[in-house]
């Protein structure tokens, strides 16, 4: 099974360049892995439409973050090996986690898309054909890249991988961190099981099953049950630890030990493009730690399919009516954020505190742990199980 990684947890790596010295950072930089890629935008977006800048024509930018489940690095003393492998068991490039960060310099603001990895798209090969949007990294960095740019619309400004073994690292670097959970939850296939539930604090191993997590059970009236989001509720879970940590990291890389080891998790485990700025994509995504950046995935209808040599396969097709407004603000078409939709979910899930969302999917602010209907509405993503954000751990 192919793992999931928090890809924006390359924040925190980043978070290790601001808190340390300039010198050090300056020379930290070198040891970033930079890796040729083409069809990058390299020209922006052109103006943003609305009037909304003062200074001028101005250009948004769009960040690829793709966490690779490489094996390279894993430790084999690691609790949680069995459930991850080595490169013998899984080798190739896969993605378990893709996201588009759009940058505004206008206004200073940010916003996250995550796209799944069962996203069911064009691929623009020299014989085009239909996959699942991992396939698209499976072939190269290039194709995915190319990928999102045509079948999506969404031009590519810079690029930032992280691997699949740093993930422990970056954790434990911060001191591990503290969710609240309601009900025991367990992930067999991850190894996951904390059967306490109130303030838990994840370290590097524990964080790993929770954001892996994709076949999550938690307890209702003494009995388990499943949390039927599946790759939605982890896209839920991931976005709302990259949050956390990202908090955790900013309070924790004032010391300067705890900066060190950022900067060599990030020098040992980031591969960027050539031209791309760190210290500035850190300031950019700083705003995670505060809330302020609104987090999308694109409205789809699961859907079976016919794929040659594999048979009938379960895929995610883009609902391109609810979709088109945040595609297009991906694309720099539009400034405005689209709106959180109104609708209930199917479990009555309360509203969001605050902040903006997208076709049912609402920003990180949910105030109880939840699991959706096995057949949610095909325009609303399942959010699955959550941690409460209304309770407030320490560390």
């Amino acid at each position: 099974m192919r793992m999931l990684i928090a890809i924006a947890l390359t924040a925190i790596t980043a978070v290790g360049f601001l808190a340390a010295g300039n010198a050090y950072v300056n020379s930290s930089l070198a040891g970033v892995e930079r890796v040729p890629v083409s069809g990058l935008n390299s020209q922006g977006n052109g103006p943003i439409p609305g009037g909304k800048q003062s200074g001028g024509p101005t250009k948004v930018e769009n960040y690829l973050l793709v966490g690779s489940d490489s094996r390279e690095g894993a430790d084999p003393t690691d609790p949680d090996y069995g459930g991850i492998g080595s490169t013998a068991k899984t080798g190739g490039m896969n993605s378990d986690t893709i996201m588009v960060l759009r940058f505004d310099p206008a206004t200073g603001t940010s916003a996250l898309l995550s796209l799944p990895r069962d996203l069911y798209v064009t691929i623009p090969a020299d014989t085009p054909f239909k996959d699942r949007i991992n396939q698209a990294f499976g072939i190269s960095r290039d194709m995915l890249i190319k990928t999102i740019q045509t079948s999506l619309g969404i031009p590519i400004h810079h690029y930032v991988e992280i691997n699949f073994a740093s993930f422990k690292a970056l954790v434990d670097a911060i001191g591990g961190v503290s969710i609240y959970l309601t009900t025991p939850v367990r992930d067999i296939n991850t190894g996951l099981e904390i059967l306490n539930p109130g303030c838990v604090k994840l370290g590097g191993v524990q964080a790993r099953e929770w954001v892996r997590a994709r076949h999550l059970e938690y307890k209702r009236t003494g009995k388990w049950v499943s949390d039927e989001s599946s790759d939605f509720g982890r896209i839920s879970r991931q976005q709302d630890f990259i949050r956390r940590a990202l908090k955790q990291a900013i309070s924790k890389a004032t010391n300067p030990l705890v900066a060190s080891q950022l900067v060599q998790v990030a020098t040992d485990n980031l591969k960027v493009d050539p031209n791309l700025d760190l210290i500035g994509l850190a300031n950019r995504l700083r705003q995670l730690g505060s809330g302020t950046i609104d987090t999308y995935t694109l409205p789809n209808t699961p859907t079976v399919v016919q794929m040659p040599k594999l048979g009938k396969q379960d895929v995610l097709n883009i609902n391109e009516a609810a979709a088109r407004p945040i595609l297009d603000y991906f694309a720099g078409a539009s400034a405005d954020a689209p709106a959180a939709a109104t609708t209930e979910s199917p479990t009555s899930l309360p509203a969001p505190a605050g902040g903006k969302g997208a076709a049912g999917v609402a920003p990180i602010v949910v105030p109880a742990i939840v699991a959706q209907a096995a057949t949610p509405p095909s325009t609303t993503p399942p959010v699955g199980v959550l941690p409460d954000a209304a309770r407030q751990c320490e560390g």
